[in-house]
């Protein structure tokens, strides 16, 4: 019985993979070029060429042999996999970066492509990038342990990393919030009104309000412009009648680690969310980040299918940006 064709080139091309595997590349280059009038014009044919060249050393061939397979099929992962590999090896890493998100958006994941994709993004320091490659093959893959162990690893370096920004942004805001009046350039008459009300820093400064600060003697419009421009040069208000969060609380919820409106005026959708929390945020018709920093923990909890994998993400990103979620009441 004559073999059916679909199944003879994909033996041959198992037994040249596996030649090429134990150290016989020349002799499977060998026995492909006899089958060249059989196959030729085959993806998995060229991307077996390919292979051979790439274990020879013979990298341009390799990539013209890679090319012709995708010719042939345009999603072929395992060409596009070895260009991947190629590309970054030759330090063009954004050209890898390129090639191994093409192979994340197709199914079957591949798993190598995204366990490299992941490693890259990680030494990028894109950690959530890093962790969403990994959990992509664990998905499709449960029980793989090396994508498990890497997850862990980018997990752990994620909560570092945002941990250590987010201390990193508090103590540059102590700093300022430490300095003195004396130092800062105001007239004679606003110091003097500031000195009656034993504003000593910024930080005793931004306690206070408008409606305060008018009451002090001699202190006018003029003067209270004046304290309200340099406040806004360094990224801060005076307080809102009422407020009783910390100082420092107040500027992450109100202006992030710089105090930009900027920031606050950015859309949700803007930023990279996870399918669940994204709908969830749609649900909650949150639009802004502003929005999104108006609600606590116990509201966004309250929303279905919004659990605690989705507060995280939430918590990070904004941790990210140098907010924080409304603290709860009570």
């Amino acid at each position: 019985m004559q073999e059916a064709e679909p199944d003879s080139l994909r033996v041959r091309m198992s037994l040249a993979n596996a030649m090429i595997k134990i150290g016989r590349a020349f002799d499977a280059m060998e026995m492909l070029e006899k089958l060249e009038s059989k196959f030729g014009g085959k993806p998995d044919y060229h991307y077996q060429r390919g292979f051979c060249y790439d274990v020879m050393g013979r990298y341009e061939d390799a990539e013209r042999e890679y090319s012709k397979a995708l010719s042939a099929q345009p999603e072929h992962q395992e060409s596009i996999f070895r260009m991947a590999y190629n590309s970054y090896l030759r330090g063009d890493d954004d050209g890898a970066l390129e090639l191994y998100e093409r192979l994340r958006k197709m199914r079957p994941p591949h798993i190598g492509s995204l366990l490299n994709l992941g490693v890259m993004y990680e030494d990028r320091g894109e950690y959530r990038k890093a962790v969403t490659c990994y959990q992509s093959i664990l998905e499709a893959y449960p029980n793989h342990e090396r994508a498990r162990l890497y997850l862990k690893d980018a997990d752990a370096a994620l909560y570092m990393y945002y941990d250590e920004e987010i201390k990193r942004r508090e103590h540059g805001w102590k700093r300022v919030l430490a300095t003195p009046i004396s130092d800062l350039q105001l007239s004679v008459r606003s110091r003097n009104c500031l000195t009656q009300m034993h504003v000593v820093t910024l930080g005793d400064l931004v306690k206070k309000t408008e409606d305060e600060l008018r009451s002090v003697r001699n202190l006018g419009e003029r003067s209270l412009k004046e304290i309200k421009d340099l406040l806004q040069a360094k990224g801060l208000n005076l307080s809102q009648p009422g407020a009783d969060a910390s100082v420092l609380a107040r500027l992450f919820q109100q202006g992030g680690a710089q105090g930009r409106e900027d920031i606050l005026a950015k859309t949700v959708s803007e930023f990279e969310w996870s399918a669940r929390s994204k709908k969830c945020l749609e649900r909650l018709k949150l639009a802004t980040i502003s929005d999104l920093v108006s609600k606590s923990e116990r509201e966004l909890l309250a929303c279905k299918n919004f659990g605690q994998t989705s507060l995280a993400e939430v918590k990070q990103k904004l941790g990210s940006l140098g907010l924080a979620l409304r603290p709860s009441a009570g």
